[in-house]
This record gives C-alpha cells, structure tokens and sequence, in this order.
C-alpha cells in the first residue's frame, strides 16, 4: 500500500492530474468523494481542502447533495448585446431555461420610450423580470 498523503497541494496536484487523464467531459460528475480518497490514497479532510482549491479555480463546481462536477467552459454573454439570452446559450451549445418571477403593468418609464413605441403616445408597459440558466441553475437576472 502506498503512503497517504497529508498536504493539500500534493493532494491538490494528485486530483487535477488524476482528473486530466481521466479525460471528463464538461458536466461529468467525479466519483463520490469516498472513493476519491481511496484512490488518491487521502484523507478526506486532505481531499476536501484540494476539491474546493479546484473549485476555487473554476476547474469543478459542486451542487449540494449530488456530488462535484466538471465545470463547463464559461459562457460568454452580455445582456447589452443585441442577442437573446436564449440564442446565444444554443450558439454555445448550451441548452437554456428561462422562468419568470414578476411580471406587472406600469406607466412609470422613460419619456423616450413613448417616442420609440408608441409614436410620444403613453400607454400602459410590462416589466418583466426573470432569470435565465442552465440545467435549473440560475446564472442571469433580467
């Protein structure tokens, strides 16, 4: 049997190496941390100071009371682009959800807005608000 390891950046480079050649794709769940420890031959208080240093580096996320993940490559998206939230998740590959939280009718806007709309007419605007995701998680609020 081989030693344990004991300092977190040696367990921390025995993770990421291990994950590398383990050749995960983005979203693939790692093993319990149970059986990381056994097979990184570490102690789990060891283990879990080198998941959330890779975390911490963006490398995995964890979701409560599922596991730790291989985290995704980040999404790239400005609210300020002309683009739909939607149309550049799918250009990314990405599978989007969307899920309103309030939606109320006001007349409480800008004046600029009447000229733009509604021709300086005042009528009656939604303001939606909302958020966009992935999966069920939460990454924008519109």
């Amino acid at each position: 049997m081989s030693e344990t390891i004991y300092t977190v950046g040696v367990a921390n480079e025995a993770l990421s190496r291990w994950i590398e050649k383990s050749n995960f794709s983005p979203g693939d769940k790692l093993p319990s941390e149970r059986d990381l420890c056994h097979l990184l031959n570490v102690k789990r208080m060891t283990l879990r100071q080198a998941l959330l240093n890779l975390e911490s580096e963006s490398k995995i996320f964890r979701k409560d009371r599922k596991g730790w993940f291989i985290t995704p490559e980040r999404f790239i998206y400005s609210p300020d682009s002309s683009s739909s939230f939607s149309i550049s998740a799918k250009a990314q590959n990405r599978e989007p959800t969307w899920e309103y939280l309030t939606k109320e009718k006001t007349n409480d806007y800008e004046e600029g807005i009447n000229d733009i709309f509604f021709q300086g007419d005042r009528y009656p605007v939604y303001m939606i608000t909302g958020w966009g995701g992935f999966g069920g998680t939460q990454s924008i609020l519109s």
